[in-house]
């Protein structure tokens, strides 16, 4: 029983009673960065929130990050008291090899790799790993961790072949114009009779628009007849 006065309200008493997807967050800043823009850190409430609230989850279900890890190069340590802020861990992943030093390269690559191997194996319980990227390079790691109790979930570009690439390998891919989306997400507010507030819209799939549309359609067919 709880004491009078000390009742949780509905929200508080519905979230008790929603199980949430176990889930590991590591972003890869520099690829996200690269395919969407500052935004991503100026919206950065925005778009966790997004995720945490259901956003390519199964049925829509809300998300508990038991961890949340951001890998960059040195010139983006400036964004880091804004991460650290909303409960990431930070990790400057600056190259060490000449060669890469003197293109803008870093090692985030082989850091996301072994942390993702790491907390996939150690993590008790983990139902989910999302690893934010649309690099390809990381297709053997979704491989390597992937089993029927672990759903992994990449990042991919509609405008290239990542998107599908990570489609036939990944149990879930977000689409860059979904997370773009989710950089202006904003929480629907309850329903007396609902548990929780509804999951996120996802943005449509401009792949799929495209392909849909008559102009395309006309662009198949005459590769095909040739």
């Amino acid at each position: 029983m709880w004491a009078a006065g000390n009742q949780p309200g509905p929200e508080k008493r519905g979230a008790s009673r929603v199980a949430r997807v176990r889930s590991v967050l590591l972003v890869d800043f520099d690829n996200v960065y690269g395919a969407t823009s500052e935004d991503v850190v100026s919206s950065l409430s925005n778009w966790l929130l997004w995720l945490e609230d259901g956003a390519f989850s199964p049925g829509g279900k809300r998300r508990s990050f038991l961890h949340k890890r951001v890998y960059w190069n040195l010139q983006f340590d400036r964004f880091r008291p804004e991460f650290e802020e909303a409960g990431f861990d930070a990790f400057n992943c600056r190259a060490l090899a000449k060669r890469k030093i003197s293109a803008g390269k870093s090692s985030a690559d082989i850091v996301i790799t072994m942390d993702a191997i790491e907390l996939a194996l150690q993590t008790k319980n983990l139902e989910e790993l999302i690893v934010l990227t649309t690099d390809s390079d990381f297709v053997p790691v979704v491989n390597r961790v992937q089993n029927p109790g672990l759903r992994v979930v990449t990042a991919g570009k509609e405008t290239d072949p990542t998107y599908e690439l990570y489609s036939q390998h990944a149990d879930a891919v977000i689409h860059i114009a979904a997370l773009k989306a989710g950089f202006n997400y904003q929480r629907t507010p309850r329903k007396w009779y609902q548990l929780r507030s509804p999951p996120p819209q996802i943005a449509p799939l401009t792949i799929q628009r495209e392909r849909q549309s008559a102009l395309m359609g006309r662009v198949r067919d005459a590769l095909t007849a040739s």
